[in-house]
C-alpha cells in the first residue's frame, strides 16, 4: 500500500513538474481571471444595448462584465463575460449552448495591451456522441451557431464593451 502512494505521488509530481502552459501571459490571465470570480462584489450597474439585429443586457462588476446576448432573427443566444484590468479587457470568454444537445462550445480570448495573444475553443461532448467519429463541420453537426467565428466574436464583444461604457 505505501509503494503504491509513493509511485502514485511520484507520478504526479513529474507530471505536474513538467506541465506548462503554453503561453505564459495566457495562463497569467486566466489565474487573474479566477482571482476576479473569486472576489466578486455586488454588482456596479445593469444596462440594456440593443444594436443592429443584437439585444444585450450587462451587468458589470468592478472588474468584470456578464453579459447575455440575443441574436433577434435567429433567436440565437450566447454569454460573453468580459474580465478587465485597468478598464482594458484582458479576457473575453463566450459560451454557445448548442441547440441540439446537452453540450457548450465556449472560447477564451486572451489579450495583452489590446492584442490578441491566445485563443482556445472548449466543447463540451454530448453523451449521445461517446465514443463515436463526429464528421466535420462540427458545429452544424452539434447545433452550434456556425457564424459566431472568432473575429466575429472578438468584434460584436468591442462593439458591446464600446456601448456599455458609452
Amino acid at each position: 500500500m505505501i509503494k503504491y502512494i509513493t509511485f502514485t505521488l511520484l507520478v504526479l509530481i513529474s507530471m505536474n513538474a513538467f506541465a506548462q502552459f503554453e503561453n505564459e501571459a495566457a495562463h497569467y490571465i486566466e489565474l487573474r481571471s479566477v482571482e476576479i470570480d473569486d472576489n466578486l462584489r455586488s454588482r456596479t450597474m445593469t444596462k440594456k444595448v440593443e444594436f443592429d439585429s443584437i439585444k444585450v443586457r450587462s451587468i458589470c462588476y468592478p472588474n468584470k462584465i456578464r453579459n447575455k446576448i440575443k441574436f433577434k432573427e435567429s433567436g440565437n443566444k450566447i454569454i460573453a463575460d468580459f474580465y478587465l484590468e485597468a478598464h482594458e479587457i484582458i479576457l473575453i470568454r463566450t459560451f454557445d449552448k448548442s441547440k441540439k444537445f446537452n453540450s457548450t462550445k465556449e472560447a477564451a480570448f486572451y489579450f495583452e495591451e489590446g492584442k490578441l495573444i491566445n485563443q482556445i475553443f472548449l466543447i463540451t461532448n454530448p453523451a449521445a456522441f461517446q465514443g463515436d467519429i463526429i464528421q466535420q463541420p462540427l458545429d452544424k453537426t452539434l447545433g452550434f451557431n456556425e457564424n459566431l467565428t472568432s473575429e466575429y466574436l472578438i468584434q460584436l464583444s468591442k462593439n458591446i464593451y464600446d456601448k456599455i461604457i458609452e
